[in-house]
């Protein structure tokens, strides 16, 4: 078989003939230098001209921009004289290396092939189309469909840096794979930067403003289905969407209703989700998007599905144990004193290692109180038990299923089954729920549920 070659291409404009060296070199040290093509985007520094001067005596390909000062046109003008059968996008003044899965004989099927430029990687199409960044650099895309993607830019208009929404929608429209390439790319941070350059990144609702256009832009070219199209838009916009989309997958006598609510994680780990709860005997109720900012709302909007003795919930990045809610209705059946059982967690860090997190001993309402270790995702309870709580849920943002756990003890105890239910994704406080938290609504939360666990522990002491 026929290895693929790969057409390596950085836009230039000043960039310092030292990092210039240091992106070429990274290329070279990772053999992906079939073809470097450097594509002079009108730069106006001495010491950068020479620079590329060297390089072309090297054997790099200098070829001037078909565009002033653009890097979507710089890049188009690149694909278009490449002559590889991938094209590989870096930039001029940042360093690419070769993973230990990088393989190119795998590479011959795929379309675009992202970098592990972002920090938790996709692996699904939906997660690109979610955030179409990723791909903009250290993506290995495939010449034929990046030319048809770069023959749309128009050179004398200053466009949008995000193109990739564009490479993934033709993938889309035409059920091309889209991959993992393996290779790692590093970036300098922006203000470590010493030169001034055009590739200053957007921010904001900018950002997101341009994005939103440039796929609005590329379903219209690519004469989407309408049902695709929803689709697209719907995952896409779920963190800022108002109105819910709301699929419920029932089961002849499901005796739990299960809720998943999408907000932020990724496609693939939904998939895994919903693939777990598919072989537990559950109905499932499936919630993206529409309530901005407010988990609690959410939430509550799940617990409103189906009517189903028993209820749970699962977030998105949840992965629930074989036969786990079963062995937990079983418990909920033989402890008619119980308003709910819950199990330990374990979670899977970003580096491939678990480890369980001890939800508790024996149930205790001082314990719960102060450190909440009912809050788990592997948990069930009595709906007739929840139906009071539905309407304090729309009120916390987040820490609601720490006032829900407390509030349903007026109800009953609940149960600890000591082993893992759930293998939940770890995340960074930055990217989960707790970036809506604050010390304030804690205290607030603590609170509301102090009188609830204060008559539960007399009654536990007594």
């Amino acid at each position: 078989m026929i290895k693929p070659s790969i057409s390596a291409i950085a836009p230039v404009h000043n960039t310092e003939p030292s990092e210039l060296e240091q992106a070429l070199q990274s290329i070279k040290l990772a053999h992906l230098d079939d073809e470097i093509l450097l594509i002079d985007d009108h730069s106006t520094s001495t010491a950068t001209v020479r620079a590329l001067r060297r390089a072309s005596e090297r054997g790099c390909r200098v070829i001037p921009s078909r565009g002033f000062r653009n890097q979507a046109a710089a890049r188009a003008t690149g694909v278009a004289a490449a002559r590889g059968d991938f094209c590989l996008s870096f930039d001029s003044d940042d360093t690419i290396d070769r993973g230990p899965s990088f393989r190119r004989d795998q590479l011959a099927p795929i379309a675009i092939a992202s970098s592990n430029a972002h920090p938790h990687p996709p692996l699904e199409i939906w997660d690109y189309l979610a955030n179409p960044q990723p791909i903009q650099w250290g993506a290995l895309v495939r010449r034929d469909i990046a030319l048809s993607v770069t023959d749309e830019i128009r050179p004398a208009r200053q466009e949008p840096l995000y193109w990739g929404a564009r490479l993934l929608i033709k993938a889309w429209r035409h059920r091309t794979p889209v991959a993992m390439s393996g290779l790692r790319y590093h970036w300098r941070e922006p203000g470590s930067r010493s030169c001034v350059t055009n590739n200053q990144p957007q921010h904001g609702d900018s950002r997101q403003r341009a994005i939103n256009r440039q796929i609005e832009a590329a379903i219209t070219r690519e004469h989407l289905t309408d049902r695709d199209t929803d689709s697209l838009m719907l995952w896409h916009n779920r963190k800022q969407i108002q109105c819910p989309y709301i699929e419920s997958r029932t089961k002849p006598g499901a005796r739990v209703d299960i809720h998943v609510v999408s907000y932020s994680g990724s496609a693939s780990w939904l998939k895994q989700t919903l693939a777990s709860l598919e072989q537990q005997p559950c109905n499932v109720h499936l919630v993206v998007g529409g309530f901005p900012g407010n988990i609690g709302a959410a939430r509550a909007c799940g617990f409103r599905q189906g009517n189903a003795e028993y209820v749970g919930f699962a977030d998105d990045d949840d992965i629930l144990a074989p036969g786990i809610i079963k062995t937990l209705v079983d418990i909920l059946d033989q402890r008619p004193d119980a308003v709910g059982v819950y199990t330990d967690t374990r979670h899977l860090h970003p580096d491939g290692h678990s480890d369980i997190e001890r939800k508790g001993r024996p149930w205790n309402p001082l314990r719960q109180l102060t450190y909440a270790p009912e809050v788990t995702h592997a948990k069930i309870m009595r709906r007739s038990a929840i139906g009071p709580t539905l309407r304090e849920l729309p009120r916390w943002p987040t820490f609601e299923e720490y006032v829900q756990c407390c509030l349903l003890c007026e109800s009953g105890i609940w149960v600890h089954l000591p082993i893992a239910g759930a293998t939940k994704r770890f995340r960074s406080t930055t990217v989960s729920s707790m970036r809506l938290a604050s010390r304030r609504l804690w205290d607030k939360a603590v609170e509301r549920v102090t009188p609830t666990m204060a008559a539960q522990m007399e009654a536990f002491n007594a």
